[in-house]
């Protein structure tokens, strides 16, 4: 939630009714206000008369907050930032990854698409076990390697998961600068949630690949999705170094995605 002032509510008068845009006149009423859901101890603004004024409708159209009356309380709740939409509508569709192989125990990340756990190849690759966590499970379910892409450094795992599919965008749409949003699992700390930016576009042996920066994705990061404010899937990042890191831009490999039933 944004940060709110109570100090901005002094002496700011207001002709508004929560539900009917009319005048708000409290007169000897011992009315408190709460922002999300804290109460605020002298927000209300008394003039020479002793008539009380709520300003609620200057506030509330200024910076997009909505504001309830509930009794003698008013309620007011700031709007959820871009990583808190993002957090709810796409954490659910992230996982982690732990892969082995007879000498080697690898650890990524991955999400869910039509059923499938996309990932990066070289997550998966050779293993004779995958274990794939799910958002907040205690227990791994099984997965099994369906796919790896010839050239590209990117897996499809078969594994049973109820978790809603994520929704692809378009990469080719991306803006030098634009902030981005990451969910994966750096060093088996699963689903970490990272604000970050698309820096640019460069080729590398013949692929077309993101640079992001100003990130904290990490090892164990690699396959995991990363996000426009949109909520869908723009890149698939698949290694670099801390606050730099490369990925896959998602319209790369959409023909590959739409045909996974």
């Amino acid at each position: 939630m944004k940060k709110f002032s109570a100090g901005l509510l002094v002496g700011v008068l207001l002709m508004f009714s929560v539900n009917a845009f009319a005048t708000v006149i409290l007169r000897e009423i011992p009315f408190q206000l709460f922002i999300d859901d804290v109460k605020v101890d002298k927000p209300l603004y008394a003039d020479a008369n002793g008539t009380t004024y709520a300003p609620l409708w200057e506030i509330s159209e200024k910076f997009g907050i909505d504001a309830k009356l509930k009794g003698n309380n008013i309620y007011m709740t700031t709007p959820k930032t871009d990583t808190e939409v993002i957090a709810e509508k796409c954490k659910d569709s992230c996982v982690m990854i732990y892969a082995y192989t007879k000498t080697v125990q690898r650890q990524g990340s991955g999400f869910v698409y039509n059923g499938y756990v996309i990932t990066a190849k070289h997550v998966v690759d050779g293993a004779s076990k995958i274990d794939v966590f799910t958002d907040d499970e205690k227990y791994s379910v099984r997965g099994i390697v369906h796919y790896t892409h010839p050239t590209l450094d990117l897996a499809v795992v078969r594994a049973y998961t109820n978790k809603p599919s994520v929704t692809l965008g378009d990469s080719d749409k991306l803006k030098e600068g634009q902030k981005l949003i990451s969910i994966t699992s750096p060093r088996g700390n699963q689903n970490i949630i990272d604000e970050c930016l698309f820096s640019g576009i460069y080729q590398y042996d013949k692929g077309t690949y993101l640079s992001v920066s100003e990130t904290e994705m990490d090892s164990g990061s690699s396959g995991g999705a990363i996000f426009n404010l949109e909520g869908e899937v723009i890149a698939i990042t698949i290694g670099g170094q801390k606050g730099v890191d490369q990925a896959i831009p998602i319209n790369s490999i959409k023909d590959i995605l739409g045909n996974l039933k």
